[in-house]
Protein backbone atom coordinates (compact mmCIF):
# COMPACT_ATOMS: atom_id res chain seq x y z
CA UNK A 1 0.00 0.00 0.00
CA UNK A 2 1.30 3.38 -1.04
CA UNK A 3 0.92 6.83 0.64
CA UNK A 4 1.39 9.80 -1.18
CA UNK A 5 1.55 13.45 0.60
CA UNK A 6 0.81 16.05 -1.69
CA UNK A 7 1.47 19.28 -0.21
CA UNK A 8 1.22 22.82 -1.98
CA UNK A 9 3.15 25.66 -1.09
CA UNK A 10 3.10 29.22 -2.37
CA UNK A 11 6.44 30.09 -3.47
CA UNK A 12 7.73 33.62 -4.80
CA UNK A 13 9.60 34.79 -7.57
CA UNK A 14 12.57 33.82 -5.71
CA UNK A 15 11.99 30.33 -4.79
CA UNK A 16 10.46 29.60 -8.47
CA UNK A 17 14.02 30.94 -9.93
CA UNK A 18 15.93 28.50 -7.33
CA UNK A 19 14.04 25.57 -8.60
CA UNK A 20 15.30 25.85 -12.14
CA UNK A 21 19.12 25.35 -11.05
CA UNK A 22 18.19 22.17 -8.88
CA UNK A 23 17.87 18.70 -10.12
CA UNK A 24 15.50 16.29 -8.30
CA UNK A 25 15.32 12.62 -8.79
CA UNK A 26 14.48 11.73 -5.87
CA UNK A 27 10.77 12.09 -4.06
CA UNK A 28 12.38 13.89 -1.68
CA UNK A 29 12.98 17.11 -2.93
CA UNK A 30 10.33 16.99 -5.66
CA UNK A 31 7.48 16.77 -2.87
CA UNK A 32 9.06 19.72 -0.43
CA UNK A 33 9.44 23.13 -2.27
CA UNK A 34 10.31 25.11 0.97
CA UNK A 35 13.03 22.54 1.21
CA UNK A 36 14.60 23.44 -2.01
CA UNK A 37 14.69 27.15 -1.61
CA UNK A 38 16.12 26.48 1.51
CA UNK A 39 19.06 25.08 -0.01
CA UNK A 40 19.03 27.19 -2.48
CA UNK A 41 19.51 30.69 -0.21
CA UNK A 42 21.84 28.08 2.20
CA UNK A 43 24.51 27.61 -1.35
CA UNK A 44 23.93 31.01 -2.00
CA UNK A 45 24.98 32.15 1.33
CA UNK A 46 28.22 29.87 1.10
CA UNK A 47 26.58 28.04 4.26
CA UNK A 48 26.35 24.38 5.49
CA UNK A 49 23.80 23.73 7.24
CA UNK A 50 19.80 24.81 7.25
CA UNK A 51 18.74 24.89 11.17
CA UNK A 52 14.94 24.96 12.52
CA UNK A 53 14.22 26.63 16.07
CA UNK A 54 10.97 27.45 17.81
CA UNK A 55 10.50 30.96 19.19
CA UNK A 56 7.47 29.58 20.65
CA UNK A 57 4.90 31.62 17.63
CA UNK A 58 7.11 30.82 14.67
CA UNK A 59 9.51 28.10 14.13
CA UNK A 60 12.68 30.36 12.86
CA UNK A 61 14.65 29.04 9.93
CA UNK A 62 18.46 30.23 9.23
CA UNK A 63 21.50 28.92 7.77
CA UNK A 64 24.85 28.41 9.61
CA UNK A 65 28.04 28.75 7.91
CA UNK A 66 31.28 27.06 9.29
CA UNK A 67 33.62 27.55 10.85
CA UNK A 68 32.76 31.00 11.66
CA UNK A 69 29.24 30.03 13.51
CA UNK A 70 27.69 32.70 11.84
CA UNK A 71 24.10 32.29 11.56
CA UNK A 72 21.33 34.11 9.24
CA UNK A 73 17.51 34.19 9.07
CA UNK A 74 15.80 32.68 6.06
CA UNK A 75 12.43 33.13 6.94
CA UNK A 76 9.92 32.38 10.07
CA UNK A 77 6.79 29.79 9.56
CA UNK A 78 4.10 28.63 11.10
CA UNK A 79 4.15 25.47 13.11
CA UNK A 80 1.65 23.84 10.81
CA UNK A 81 4.00 24.45 8.12
CA UNK A 82 6.80 22.70 10.07
CA UNK A 83 4.92 19.68 10.26
CA UNK A 84 4.45 18.94 7.25
CA UNK A 85 7.27 19.68 5.60
CA UNK A 86 8.89 17.30 8.53
CA UNK A 87 6.74 14.77 7.78
CA UNK A 88 7.10 14.62 4.01
CA UNK A 89 11.51 14.90 4.72
CA UNK A 90 11.16 12.14 7.13
CA UNK A 91 8.62 9.92 5.08
CA UNK A 92 10.81 9.92 1.91
CA UNK A 93 14.13 9.36 3.54
CA UNK A 94 12.13 5.96 4.87
CA UNK A 95 13.01 7.52 8.94
CA UNK A 96 10.80 6.57 11.72
CA UNK A 97 7.09 8.67 11.62
CA UNK A 98 6.22 6.91 14.61
CA UNK A 99 8.63 7.95 17.70
CA UNK A 100 10.30 10.63 18.68
CA UNK A 101 14.07 9.60 18.60
CA UNK A 102 17.09 10.42 17.55
CA UNK A 103 18.00 8.96 13.53
CA UNK A 104 19.42 10.53 10.82
CA UNK A 105 19.49 9.42 6.86
CA UNK A 106 21.38 11.07 3.49
CA UNK A 107 20.08 11.71 0.20
CA UNK A 108 22.03 12.78 -2.94
CA UNK A 109 21.12 15.97 -5.03
CA UNK A 110 22.91 17.79 -7.89
CA UNK A 111 22.64 21.64 -8.02
CA UNK A 112 24.34 23.37 -10.94
CA UNK A 113 25.58 20.29 -12.27
CA UNK A 114 27.46 19.39 -9.31
CA UNK A 115 26.93 16.88 -6.63
CA UNK A 116 25.98 17.18 -3.13
CA UNK A 117 24.82 15.17 -0.74
CA UNK A 118 22.15 16.16 2.58
CA UNK A 119 22.66 14.64 5.59
CA UNK A 120 19.30 15.09 7.74
CA UNK A 121 19.07 14.54 11.81
CA UNK A 122 16.48 14.57 14.10
CA UNK A 123 16.25 15.26 17.71
CA UNK A 124 13.43 14.73 19.84
CA UNK A 125 13.36 18.05 22.40
CA UNK A 126 10.81 19.83 24.44
CA UNK A 127 9.37 22.48 22.24
CA UNK A 128 9.65 20.29 18.87
CA UNK A 129 11.31 17.25 17.25
CA UNK A 130 14.56 19.78 15.55
CA UNK A 131 15.68 19.27 12.19
CA UNK A 132 18.95 19.93 10.85
CA UNK A 133 19.96 19.75 7.48
CA UNK A 134 23.39 19.54 6.49
CA UNK A 135 24.78 20.07 3.09
CA UNK A 136 27.67 18.17 1.36
CA UNK A 137 29.61 18.83 -1.75
CA UNK A 138 31.04 15.57 -3.05
CA UNK A 139 34.37 17.24 -3.59
CA UNK A 140 36.66 14.38 -1.94
CA UNK A 141 37.54 12.58 -4.83
CA UNK A 142 40.47 14.44 -5.72
CA UNK A 143 43.61 12.50 -4.35
CA UNK A 144 45.94 14.15 -1.45
CA UNK A 145 49.41 12.60 -2.13
CA UNK A 146 50.64 13.83 1.00
CA UNK A 147 48.64 11.59 2.84
CA UNK A 148 49.74 8.66 4.02
CA UNK A 149 48.06 5.44 6.07
CA UNK A 150 50.68 3.95 8.26
CA UNK A 151 50.51 0.57 9.77
CA UNK A 152 48.50 1.47 13.19
CA UNK A 153 45.61 3.67 14.22
CA UNK A 154 45.33 6.74 11.70
CA UNK A 155 42.93 10.20 13.16
CA UNK A 156 41.69 12.65 11.55
CA UNK A 157 40.87 15.52 13.35
CA UNK A 158 39.54 17.99 13.79
CA UNK A 159 36.81 20.65 14.77
CA UNK A 160 33.36 20.24 13.42
CA UNK A 161 32.52 21.41 9.51
CA UNK A 162 36.71 21.73 9.40
CA UNK A 163 36.76 18.80 6.18
CA UNK A 164 37.03 15.37 8.36
CA UNK A 165 34.31 13.66 5.95
CA UNK A 166 35.91 15.22 3.38
CA UNK A 167 39.70 14.11 3.85
CA UNK A 168 38.14 10.56 5.31
CA UNK A 169 36.12 9.16 1.84
CA UNK A 170 39.04 10.80 -0.26
CA UNK A 171 42.08 9.04 1.71
CA UNK A 172 39.52 5.65 1.21
CA UNK A 173 38.50 6.62 -2.54
CA UNK A 174 42.33 6.58 -3.20
CA UNK A 175 43.44 3.76 -1.07
CA UNK A 176 44.92 0.92 -3.05
CA UNK A 177 43.05 -2.48 -1.59
CA UNK A 178 40.00 -4.25 0.49
CA UNK A 179 38.84 -1.60 2.30
CA UNK A 180 36.08 -2.33 5.20
CA UNK A 181 34.01 0.53 6.77
CA UNK A 182 32.19 0.77 10.20
CA UNK A 183 29.54 3.95 10.41
CA UNK A 184 27.36 5.59 11.58
CA UNK A 185 25.32 6.68 9.27
CA UNK A 186 27.21 6.21 6.24
CA UNK A 187 27.46 9.00 4.66
CA UNK A 188 28.53 8.67 0.70
CA UNK A 189 28.62 5.30 -1.12
CA UNK A 190 31.83 5.07 -2.59
CA UNK A 191 32.76 2.05 -5.21
CA UNK A 192 34.92 -0.91 -4.35
CA UNK A 193 34.41 -0.16 -0.69
CA UNK A 194 32.30 -2.79 1.61
CA UNK A 195 30.66 -0.11 4.12
CA UNK A 196 28.71 -1.31 7.30
CA UNK A 197 26.05 0.93 8.93
CA UNK A 198 26.53 -0.13 12.39
CA UNK A 199 23.25 0.97 13.75
CA UNK A 200 22.73 -2.66 12.48
CA UNK A 201 25.28 -4.63 14.17
CA UNK A 202 27.27 -2.44 16.81
CA UNK A 203 30.41 -1.83 16.70
CA UNK A 204 31.46 -4.74 19.00
CA UNK A 205 30.04 -7.24 16.25
CA UNK A 206 31.19 -5.16 13.21
CA UNK A 207 34.76 -5.08 14.22
CA UNK A 208 34.78 -8.67 14.94
CA UNK A 209 33.27 -9.62 11.23
CA UNK A 210 35.49 -6.90 9.84
CA UNK A 211 38.78 -8.62 11.39
CA UNK A 212 37.86 -11.99 9.87
CA UNK A 213 37.70 -10.50 5.91
CA UNK A 214 41.30 -9.75 6.42
CA UNK A 215 41.03 -6.24 5.04
CA UNK A 216 44.03 -3.65 4.17
CA UNK A 217 42.55 -1.16 5.78
CA UNK A 218 39.45 -0.56 8.54
CA UNK A 219 37.59 2.84 7.91
CA UNK A 220 35.83 3.96 11.37
CA UNK A 221 33.36 6.68 10.57
CA UNK A 222 34.14 8.78 13.60
CA UNK A 223 35.14 8.15 17.00
CA UNK A 224 32.42 9.62 19.40
CA UNK A 225 32.49 6.92 22.20
CA UNK A 226 33.38 4.48 24.23
CA UNK A 227 32.46 1.55 21.69
CA UNK A 228 33.59 2.65 18.34
CA UNK A 229 37.24 3.97 20.26
CA UNK A 230 37.61 0.57 21.60
CA UNK A 231 37.04 -0.57 18.04
CA UNK A 232 39.42 1.41 16.70
CA UNK A 233 42.11 0.96 18.80
CA UNK A 234 41.33 -3.36 19.19
CA UNK A 235 41.46 -3.47 15.20
CA UNK A 236 45.05 -1.23 15.09
CA UNK A 237 46.42 -3.90 17.88
CA UNK A 238 45.74 -6.51 15.84
CA UNK A 239 48.35 -5.03 12.93
CA UNK A 240 45.76 -3.41 10.91
CA UNK A 241 45.52 -0.28 9.11
CA UNK A 242 42.90 1.85 10.68
CA UNK A 243 41.47 5.36 9.53
CA UNK A 244 39.22 7.03 12.07
CA UNK A 245 37.82 10.61 12.48
CA UNK A 246 37.20 12.53 15.32
CA UNK A 247 36.48 15.29 17.24
CA UNK A 248 38.87 18.14 18.76
CA UNK A 249 38.76 21.63 19.06
CA UNK A 250 40.70 23.87 16.67
CA UNK A 251 44.55 23.97 18.89
CA UNK A 252 47.99 24.15 18.38
CA UNK A 253 48.50 21.00 20.04
CA UNK A 254 46.58 18.66 17.97
CA UNK A 255 48.31 15.44 19.86
CA UNK A 256 47.49 16.38 23.01
CA UNK A 257 43.58 17.22 22.56
CA UNK A 258 43.27 13.59 20.61
CA UNK A 259 45.03 12.30 23.55
CA UNK A 260 42.30 13.90 25.75
CA UNK A 261 39.79 12.80 23.99
CA UNK A 262 41.06 9.41 23.59
CA UNK A 263 41.41 9.04 27.42
CA UNK A 264 38.16 10.36 28.35
CA UNK A 265 36.60 7.58 26.58
CA UNK A 266 38.28 5.22 28.48
CA UNK A 267 41.46 3.95 26.21
CA UNK A 268 44.49 2.83 27.71
CA UNK A 269 46.64 1.54 25.25
CA UNK A 270 45.29 3.77 21.98
CA UNK A 271 49.41 6.12 22.50
CA UNK A 272 51.57 2.44 21.34
CA UNK A 273 49.45 2.32 18.19
CA UNK A 274 49.09 5.65 17.33
CA UNK A 275 50.62 5.90 13.96
CA UNK A 276 49.52 9.58 12.64
CA UNK A 277 46.83 12.49 13.43
CA UNK A 278 45.95 14.28 10.37
CA UNK A 279 45.04 17.76 11.57
CA UNK A 280 42.44 19.21 9.78
CA UNK A 281 41.69 22.87 9.60
CA UNK A 282 39.57 24.79 6.90
CA UNK A 283 40.05 21.60 4.65
CA UNK A 284 43.97 22.35 5.11
CA UNK A 285 45.22 18.24 5.98
CA UNK A 286 48.60 18.29 8.13
CA UNK A 287 49.55 14.52 8.87
CA UNK A 288 51.46 13.92 12.01
CA UNK A 289 53.77 11.24 12.96
CA UNK A 290 53.61 9.65 16.01
CA UNK A 291 55.38 6.63 18.04
CA UNK A 292 55.78 3.46 15.81
CA UNK A 293 53.98 0.74 16.95
CA UNK A 294 55.29 -1.30 19.74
Amino acid sequence: MFIFLVIIFVLNSEEFRCLSYINCPNKLLSSCKNLLYYIFITLEREAQDIIFVSDNEKVLVFTKKMPEGTKEEIEKISFSNYKKMKMIIKMSLNMNIIEEIPQSAMEKIIIKNKNYSIRVSVHPANSMEILNIRIIKENFFQPNENLKIKKGLNIIAGRTCSGKTTIFYSILNNFQGHIITLEDPVEFILPRLVQTDVEKIGYEEGIKSALRQNPDLIGIGEIRDKTSAQAAVRAALTGHNVLATLHIPNSKEPLKMVKIRMEEMGTIFFQHILSSVIFIDNFQAKQIECLEIL
